[in-house]
């Protein structure tokens, strides 16, 4: 899992604010951050959901696929789960750094949701012993700023309620087979009863108190953290202690009842949001639940205000000695522009190789900003690579065709696409990636994301 570094001092003063009930963002002790919720996000999938919580950001798409129920219950469908920690959330889960979080955050997935009691398994049997559905349920780490467990479990819930399985008709041929038919009609489709799926809780100790949704710094110090998966009604059917350090009876009871607490009542209004989503249909925005007990402004304390200002003065000489060794290492050897260096790398690789070739670097893939960049990052590939030569540009329209994002996962602003017919971004779903062209000056075209191109990493000096 993502980690920070934190120093005696700043422990200290994290403490005593817990101590006092009053963290360094000005929340209390059982306050979430800002929870935004944004349903039907993926096109390709039967339901999907992106949840913001804080700086920690999870995608999720599940896919509805007719398979063969397990023997020990031929009568019920189930769920897989797979978790892809993506380098993009933090440079930890480069290469297979992120392999160990997955494979946990996973299992735990299956210990809450994965059994009759959170869904009604047996609605997705179509044939007793033969067929059923099953849902395949991948979750996407965008970002990570802590509380992962407790973001995943809301964004799975919303997925699960915006999932739309097709209508099932079982017919018999003349042979006395069975044929299976599905609806065409996307609107004769079966919805899946979330009442009972549980959200998680997970509760940190800090000090000699513990609290909700724990961000980086307050989750470096922290002793031992226990995950309570909590339902509408309060009732708790997982419980599950993470981290090194031990928790005495009294505060196991003291979390749980705190997990129970704040679990269930953060079903109504996730519930009322997901609802509210649906009904707006495509006119809706980002969406997130009524808060309570969020703390005003003026309930920060001098000593918070003087502590922003020191950090906001570590935060300006880092920026200077970030441009600094970015102007030695990097600029003295590609190219400058603005707050910004271009560097090409040797050798061609897959967009998605190239991407982590460039993580691995410190860098992102080139992405011009404005018409001045494009323009002097053709320069810069026409004379150090060559003219004819194409290179990886950092966005893609891999989750909504003809919908290109950068690599934060934001539009596009600028483009300078070719203007050609056959060069058209969006028309052809083999080609997500986008290249810049060293022959016709610059211009954009999409690509297939498996071809090998050439390599240019973007490096911010700010």
């Amino acid at each position: 899992m993502a980690t920070v570094q934190v120093s005696e001092a700043e422990k200290v003063y994290i403490m005593h604010g817990v101590r006092d009930d009053l963290r360094v963002d000005g929340r209390g002790c059982e306050d979430y951050r800002h929870m935004e919720i944004e349903t039907d996000v993926v096109s390709n999938t039967d339901g999907s959901a992106k949840v913001t919580l804080g700086h920690t950001a999870i995608l999720v798409g599940i896919k509805a696929e007719i398979g063969k129920p397990k023997p020990m219950v031929p009568d019920e469908g189930y769920l897989e789960f797979f978790v892809d920690c993506s380098a993009n959330a933090t440079p930890e889960f480069e290469g297979r750094g992120g392999e160990e979080l997955g494979t946990e955050l996973s299992n735990t997935l299956y210990k809450v949701f994965n059994n009759r009691n959170s869904i009604d398994l047996r609605a997705l049997c179509i044939s007793p012993g033969e067929h059923c559905w099953v849902l395949y349920v991948d979750v996407l780490l965008l970002q990570c700023d802590g509380n992962l467990f407790d973001a995943i479990s809301v964004a799975v819930k919303a997925a699960l309620f915006n999932t739309r399985i097709s209508k099932v008709h079982i017919s018999e041929d003349e042979e006395g087979g069975k044929e299976i038919e599905l609806s065409d009609d996307p609107y004769d489709c079966m919805r899946l009863n979330v009442e009972n799926v549980p959200c998680i809780v997970t509760l940190c100790k800090v000090g000699h108190r513990h609290v909700v949704d724990a961000t980086l710094l307050e989750k470096a110090c922290s002793v031992a953290s226990l995950l309570i998966s909590v339902t509408h009604r309060g009732t708790i059917t997982c419980v599950r202690k993470v981290g090194g350090g031990s928790l005495d009876p009294e505060s196991i009871f003291q979390m749980m009842e705190t997990g129970k607490r704040v679990g269930k009542a953060l079903h109504a209004p996730l519930m009322e949001v997901l609802q509210k989503e649906e009904s707006l249909g495509d006119k809706r925005q980002k969406s997130a639940p009524k808060k309570k007990n969020v703390r005003k402004e003026s309930a920060k304390t001098d000593a918070i205000e003087e502590l922003q200002k020191k950090i906001k003065a570590l935060e300006d000489d880092v920026s200077q000695l970030k441009e600094h060794q970015a102007l030695q290492s990097v600029c003295l050897k590609g190219i400058k522009v603005h707050r910004k260096c271009f560097l090409a790398i040797t050798g061609k690789k897959s967009f998605h190789e190239a991407s982590e070739e460039c993580f691995l670097n410190g860098g992102t893939l080139s992405t011009p900003e404005s018409s001045e960049e494009n323009d002097q990052l053709y320069d810069y590939v026409h004379k150090s690579i060559g003219q004819d030569e194409k290179i990886w540009l950092g966005i893609n329209d891999l989750v909504t065709e003809g919908k290109w994002l950068d690599q934060r996962g934001s539009d596009v602003q600028y483009t300078n696409w070719e203007t050609m017919a056959n060069r058209k971004p969006g028309g052809d779903r083999s080609r997500n990636c986008a290249v810049l062209s060293g022959a016709p000056k610059g211009k954009w075209s999409d690509e297939n994301c498996r071809a090998e191109k050439a390599i240019v990493c973007e490096f911010n000096i700010v």
